[in-house]
């Protein structure tokens, strides 16, 4: 099943989802899932950008949901909202854990299963990026407690810019924010 995880330094939460049970609720609903799971996955990427101060990971979840839904007239914003959303990902898990998922991968599961594989795979990818050190799980005791310390904040904040300017590698940066407790 699905738990929440605090977006470090913001109000927000993402899920941790099992890519399986995705795909089975997509299957079950005949889709209409999908298009709930589009936008939830989109709003929680632009609220690890908002977290970080960039824009690359999203500014509208909804505009990439009606895109995704049109999609099923349209082809051409379906097929746009896949690459950007694949691509949020890709920047997501540079953000956090310093990898990226293979984008090939990702189409070639879009294309030859039918968009069913897409979702697993792309669930999978955002699973590791919601497990990067500094995600905590949620307790519903604290939810109201959810942002950092100024300090941390600011600790991060140095961090991601070390990180960003290449200044710590990955792993450096990994150790780091785990050391800090970040």
């Amino acid at each position: 099943m699905a738990h929440d995880v605090r977006i470090e330094a913001t109000g927000k939460s993402a899920k941790v989802r099992n890519p399986w049970l995705v795909l089975l609720f997509v299957v079950l609903t005949v889709g209409i899932y999908g298009a709930f799971w589009w936008y939830f996955v989109n709003r929680e990427m632009v609220d690890l950008g908002r977290s970080r101060n960039t824009g690359q990971l999203g500014t509208n979840a909804g505009q990439s949901t009606a895109a995704y839904v049109l999609g099923s007239f349209i082809y051409v914003p379906t097929i746009w909202t896949i690459v950007t959303t694949n691509q949020r990902i890709r920047r997501a898990q540079r953000l956090t854990v310093g990898l990226t998922h293979r984008a090939w991968l990702a189409w070639l599961l879009w294309l030859f299963t039918l968009s069913l594989g897409g979702f697993v795979y792309m669930q999978y990818e955002l699973n590791r990026v919601w497990r990067a050190p500094g995600m905590r799980p949620l307790d519903p005791q604290d939810a109201n407690q959810v942002t950092l310390a100024s300090g941390d904040a600011e600790r991060l904040d140095k961090l991601i810019g070390l990180h960003g300017a290449g200044a710590l590698s990955d792993a450096e940066f990994a150790a780091e924010r785990t050391r800090l407790g970040l």
